[in-house]
């Protein structure tokens, strides 16, 4: 949307908002009564709830909240009108009456697991960490497929240096959605156990970066990379139920998903075709076999096996963040944008499609775009770090420096064992003047990644920054 058709936008919806206030001015909402016809009181009730939506819609909160109040009014016991109306007061600064607002919803609906989650990240923000988890606990109580909630529990109970239960919840929270921004988590969890076997926690860290932020995310088995880490012995027994069992569809996928993270790509490529053949209604399997085709660079071969994934399900959000991913690696800037889009009209909330969006728009120049798109992706999850990161490499290509080294600062707090990102932050540090916090932050980063190439010249660039920090 351009600058002057987002101002028409703006000024569209002022006049709507000052149309809907004269309307309500005289508005008879104040003069129902339980001897109304119920009909009437229910259609005054929907009026106002849509008004609530439309002043909400604007960023009118106080007659948002008036609106709430009125169709509260008129039926007492709607138990998401209240939840919603802890919304509204949050965003006017009226935390404690949101927090009443939320206790009264549950009052009504003792078994409404996002009205737990919305008091729990209230309890967090008010520096209430008990109450936080116990709500965060209802939450996953009332949904059992609520991957955040457990997450959440997890950051909480590793505060509280229970380990062992928060490493169950991280892992459990990632096989249910492995998109919620858990495993460096998981990583430093298993880190810090002093009794976790070292081997463990280092096959945990080897395959993180298998989860690549820019693939679609639901075309692997997390099992696999939990359970089954893809060492020798895992190889072993995967090929030896394939000859016990060829038509074993599992330890094709296991097989194909291993040796693609081992570099292995013409054989992982051989597997997933196999898997196909024996269940050619797998859409996964589809996007699988084109991602190794992907990372192999035969970018034609790819499109199609993400476009068959299509045409088993259309609605399948992982082939189509793929195309994007696959356009963008083209520099087909416009055609990736569409895709992602597609997705994020079908669904506003999915996090993958804002992320690539956001690296689409960097991509593609337009930076103040991006930048949006990155407070979107941490206002759905602002413990994402990679969102955090997005948002800092915007900021940085915008000329805003110190807000780009505030969020890589915040990216680095939330991924405390990502090495590129303590790398990143360690580089910003140092353009900025901050000679000693720069060394401090590559000694960290040397710490992470002891291996690294370049070890020695960070030595050096460590002993040069703390003499400029010294005016040397």
């Amino acid at each position: 949307m351009s600058f002057f058709q987002r101002r028409k936008s703006i000024f569209l919806c002022l006049i709507a908002c000052f149309f809907i206030l004269a309307i309500t001015s005289s508005s008879p909402c104040q003069e129902a009564s339980l001897n109304d016809p119920p009909s009437q009181l229910e259609e005054l009730f929907t009026q106002q709830k849509d008004l609530a939506a439309k002043f909400w819609q604007c960023g009118d909160f106080f007659a948002a909240e008036k609106a709430l109040g009125r169709a509260l009014e008129l039926k007492p016991d709607w138990s998401t009108g209240w939840r919603e109306l802890a919304v509204v007061k949050k965003a006017l600064g009226r935390t404690n009456q949101a927090k009443q607002n939320l206790l009264r919803a549950l009052e009504l609906d003792p078994a409404d697991s996002a009205t737990y989650f919305s008091l729990a990240v209230l309890l967090k923000e008010q520096n209430d960490p008990e109450g936080a988890l116990k709500a965060f606990r209802a939450a996953a109580k009332f949904d059992s497929k609520d991957a955040f909630a457990r997450a959440e529990i997890g950051k909480l109970l590793e505060q509280k240096g229970e380990l062992d239960k928060a490493i169950h919840l991280y892992r459990k929270a990632l096989e249910l959605n492995p998109a919620c921004g858990v495993v460096e988590n998981l990583s430093a969890a298993l880190r810090s156990r002093s009794t976790l076997e070292r081997e463990y926690a280092a096959k945990i860290k080897r395959f993180a970066p298998f989860i690549n932020e820019e693939d679609a995310l639901g075309s692997f088995d997390l099992s696999i990379i939990s359970k089954d880490t893809g060492d020798e012995a895992s190889l072993v027994i995967y090929q030896s139920k394939l000859s016990a069992n060829p038509n074993d569809i599992y330890a094709n996928y296991a097989l194909g998903v291993m040796l693609r993270a081992r570099g292995n790509l013409s054989d992982s490529i051989k597997y997933f075709q196999e898997a196909i053949k024996l269940e050619p209604s797998n859409v996964d399997l589809f996007n699988a076999l084109g991602l190794s085709l992907l990372k192999k660079g035969d970018l034609d071969a790819a499109l199609l096996e993400f476009k068959t994934a299509l045409e088993v399900d259309s609605d399948d959000y992982k082939a189509r963040i793929n195309i994007a991913n696959l356009f963008r690696k083209k520099q087909e800037f416009d055609l990736a944008q569409r895709e992602l889009q597609i997705v994020l009209k079908n669904d506003p909330t999915n996090s993958l499609a804002h992320q690539n969006l956001a690296r689409t728009l960097l991509a593609k120049g337009e930076v103040n775009k991006a930048i949006e798109e990155s407070k979107i992706l941490i206002k759905l999850n602002p413990y994402d770090s990679t969102a955090h990161s997005i948002l800092a490499n915007s900021l940085a290509q915008a000329g805003e420096s110190k807000a780009s080294i505030v969020s890589l600062e915040q990216a680095s707090t939330l991924a405390p064992n990502d090495a590129e990102t303590i790398f990143n932050y360690a580089g910003a540090l140092q353009k900025e003047g901050r000679y000693e916090d720069a060394a401090d932050t590559l000694v960290r980063y040397l710490e992470i990644a002891p291996e690294s190439a370049k070890t020695e010249e960070l030595k050096q660039r460590i002993s040069k920054l703390r003499q400029w920090a010294r005016g040397w």
